[in-house]
């Protein structure tokens, strides 16, 4: 190796190993400490309260983040990364903020939390902001979030429909020079942290562009009417169908007729699967009609046509797989 890459590589081991921090005073950050929500204490105080423990976090201003802001994942991932971000106290934006509010209020039973989202633009840029909107029976409508506008964030709980409480934000983001081309507002957030429920971020979009003022606030009207019921019914169907115990606990240890025909029909799928995945591929177009038949087979959502007079049990033969896919 010549001298000079050496010395090069002898330097670079020296400046990796001293601290640039030592001997230098350098700003102790303090954790913030999560508030105590009494039962007697009133909604508006407690949602006052939650929201100056989350503007005691640092807003980030770097161009990444420091934990995982996918959004579209089960609810209680959501809560892990709420938890590290209590744990961790690192600047954060608005989805985390958003967060962290649904980690705050999961115990908080009187809190109805929907996730409210606003695209706006400014000077050819294209921005994206989005709060937690909190409603209370009995206390109207106010929201948890975090931003650089401290008129973009909290919203204080008071009787006003949801509409007004867009139109507040609306009226935030012109007095900053920005255009509000659309907002969105997704389901109410599941209160069961332990299913592996996907929440709704965007289940009503509406556009300043394509519809009028009146339009938006009838529309906001109606679904505030309905949220409870399209909630609970978001979360019947993703809910797991729970699963029946039997009585006698050997026979519950035997399987059962259907899982033995369900092996046998598995087995002489893996059977053909080989059987295609060996053929030539001068054989392309045959291949494929046997893939898709074995797919359509093993397909929890089997689309066996009643019009043929094909029972839902009946297995696709190879020949057909047109039928089988509809």
């Amino acid at each position: 190796m010549p001298r000079s890459q050496l010395r090069i590589e002898e330097t670079i081991s020296e400046v990796t190993t001293v601290n640039p921090y030592y001997n230098r005073e350098v700003p102790h950050v303090e954790v913030p400490v999560r508030p105590k929500i009494g039962p007697k204490m009133p909604p508006d105080t407690q949602l006052r309260v939650l929201q100056k423990y989350i503007s005691q976090f640092q807003y980030n201003f770097l161009p990444r983040t420091f934990f995982n802001c996918y959004k579209y994942r089960p609810l209680n991932r959501i809560l892990e990364t709420a938890k590290e971000v209590m744990k961790e106290a690192l600047p954060i934006r608005c989805l985390e903020a958003t967060f962290l509010a649904i980690h705050l209020t999961q115990d908080l039973k009187h809190f109805e939390r929907y996730p409210l989202t606003f695209k706006t633009h400014y000077h050819g840029q294209i921005c994206r902001h989005i709060v937690l909107a909190v409603r209370c029976e009995g206390h109207g409508w106010g929201a948890l979030g975090l931003s650089r506008k401290e008129d973009l964030m909290y919203k204080k709980l008071r009787d006003m429909t949801l509409s007004e409480l867009v139109e507040d934000y609306r009226q935030a983001y012109k007095g900053h020079g920005h255009e509000v081309l659309a907002v969105k507002i997704g389901l109410q957030v599941s209160r069961n942290g332990v299913l592996n429920l996907i929440p709704c971020w965007r289940f009503l979009c509406l556009s300043y562009k394509c519809h009028s003022e009146e339009e938006i606030r009838e529309s906001l009207g109606k679904y505030a009417a309905m949220a409870g019921k399209l909630a609970a019914e978001w979360e019947a169907m993703r809910r797991v169908p729970a699963v029946k115990v039997k009585k006698d606990k050997a026979a519950a240890l035997q399987p059962s007729e259907e899982e033995k025909k369900d092996k046998d029909t598995q087995a002489k799928d893996d059977e053909q699967y080989n059987d295609a995945a060996e053929m030539e591929d001068s054989d392309g177009d045959e291949t494929n009609e046997v893939l898709q038949s074995i797919l359509a087979n093993r397909s929890p959502f089997r689309r066996n046509q009643y019009t043929n007079g094909m029972k839902p049990s009946t297995p696709l033969s190879p020949a057909s797989p047109a039928k089988s896919l509809g």
